[in-house]
């Protein structure tokens, strides 16, 4: 018995449960990724679903929590911003 409730403890005692990211959130971020690797030169114009499968099914894998998709979208977020700054700066100095 005593084995048993050390057992039930021990449960209660792991990382608290987290809710996955639904469908909408996970499509909504696959865009924000794909327009963003796009955009920074990962994923080129001849195939790009290619490159976005393997992505999917990696991610797919993780089994996202809400928080995990936000961060994602925030890299992704950030990575546009800095893009857009360095072409910015770019046709600056080419002016």
């Amino acid at each position: 018995l005593s084995h048993e409730i050390f057992l039930a403890a021990a449960e209660l005692n792991e990382a608290p449960m987290y809710r996955l990211a639904g469908s909408k959130e996970v499509e909504q971020m696959y865009e924000d990724l794909g327009q963003t690797l796009t955009e920074i030169g990962f994923i080129h114009d001849s195939n790009p679903r290619h490159v976005m499968t393997a992505i999917r099914r990696l991610l797919g894998r993780a089994g996202l929590v809400s928080r995990e998709v936000k961060i994602i979208r925030g890299i992704c977020r950030q990575a546009r911003w800095y893009s857009d700054q360095v072409r910015n700066l770019r046709s600056h100095e080419d002016s």
